[in-house]
């Protein structure tokens, strides 16, 4: 009897727990291109997991080039999406810590943060975007940059 109640058990446990997690699940890729008057066209490449209800969460990955030095830094990507008023709002929240600096003749480690709006089209992904970056070594810090763009959806490489 106690073997049978045992076995009852696990199978109760297993049929929860397997009903609770996801069994598998699988984000859409998008890639973006980000253009402005001030550099060359910056790519963002994300997977995006439709949550339901009109919810979209984003991770993914981003190569930005620093206007000041050329280097590329390249930037973990956050975010989420929202259709309203039949926009897609996206925002996206990017971070990097590269051996790279923005302050000329200051090299070594430097905290980035950028953080990006854009505007698109539902059918076309294509619109505009804002754009603030923030940066920090020690007392040198670049606060609050702010640019604006277009963004076109780009074939993911």
């Amino acid at each position: 009897m106690n073997k049978l109640r045992l076995m009852l058990l696990l199978v109760s446990c297993v049929l929860v727990i397997g009903w609770i997690s996801p069994a598998e699940s699988s984000a859409i890729e998008y890639c973006w291109n980000l253009s402005s008057p001030v550099g060359p066209a910056q790519p963002v490449r994300v997977g995006v997991l439709d949550l339901g209800n009109g919810h979209l969460m984003l991770a993914g990955q981003a190569a930005f080039v620093n206007a000041l030095s050329g280097d590329v830094m390249g930037y973990m990507v956050s975010g989420n999406a929202e259709v309203r008023n039949n926009v897609l709002e996206v925002s996206l929240h990017m971070t990097s810590r590269d051996d790279v600096s923005a302050i000329p003749g200051n090299p070594n480690s430097i905290l980035t943060t950028i953080i990006i709006h854009l505007r698109v089209d539902p059918a076309t992904l294509n619109g505009d975007y804002t754009l603030m970056c923030e940066g920090s070594k020690g007392a040198y810090q670049l606060k609050s940059a702010t640019i604006y763009g277009k963004v076109t959806s780009a074939p993911c490489k």
